[in-house]
């Protein structure tokens, strides 16, 4: 659970939470690098590990010579149907996440979003952008002190990009670490010396 927070801070958090909401609905201010996912990793799309479980074992491989044709159930789930789409080759394992992962976001499965794009965040670490949402989605969920952990990965993968900056200092502050999350806004300023967002926390917050 996040730590209780004073007044102030939470009129910043607020100010940074906007900032933040509004790059994230912004292509153009999302950090670089969202294009680089290209390798496929080990199949894990959200609850559609048991159903590949359940279509290898009714193939019979890899107990016999070779897998026997089976008839795919209808899918119940877009989680499912992605699923297929990967087990019949026709996507890619990073694809298959983002796809579920947009699917998400479009029904407003804030849940489902930031848990699928944590995945993709964890398989692939020096993706930016990556970073980014999932801290940013950690944070909306109400999970700073997780959102720390991606936030700050993304500073150091994209040390002169403001909006890692402001995403990191969000989740120090809803975490009740007001002196790293100043330290974050000062280097934001650093950056980018006119950032109102930036500027106007640290006028919240006030003299240390």
């Amino acid at each position: 659970s996040s730590p209780t927070l004073s007044r102030t801070a939470r009129t910043s958090a607020a100010t940074l939470s906007k900032s933040v909401d509004r790059c994230q609905l912004n292509s153009s201010c999302t950090p670089a690098g969202a294009n680089h996912i290209t390798k496929s990793v080990t199949l894990s799309i959200t609850g559609t590990s048991s159903l590949m479980n359940v279509v290898t074992a009714l193939a019979g491989w890899p107990f016999s010579d070779g897998r026997t044709p089976v008839t795919l159930p209808v899918p119940a789930s877009e989680a499912e149907r992605l699923a297929q789409e990967l087990y019949h080759e026709r996507i890619s394992w990073p694809e298959a996440h983002d796809r579920l992962r947009r699917h998400y976001q479009a029904q407003g499965d804030r849940a489902g979003y930031a848990h699928v794009t944590a995945i993709l965040a964890d398989a692939f670490p020096f993706t930016g952008s990556l970073q980014f949402e999932t801290a940013a989605a950690l944070i909306e969920r109400g999970r700073p002190r997780d959102a720390v952990r991606y936030s700050r990965r993304g500073t150091e993968l994209e040390a002169r990009n403001v909006n890692q900056w402001l995403a990191h200092a969000h989740g120090l502050l809803l975490s009740g670490r007001e002196s790293e999350g100043r330290a974050a806004l000062e280097r934001a300023l650093e950056i980018e010396p006119g950032n109102p967002t930036a500027r106007k926390v640290l006028d919240e917050l006030g003299p240390e």
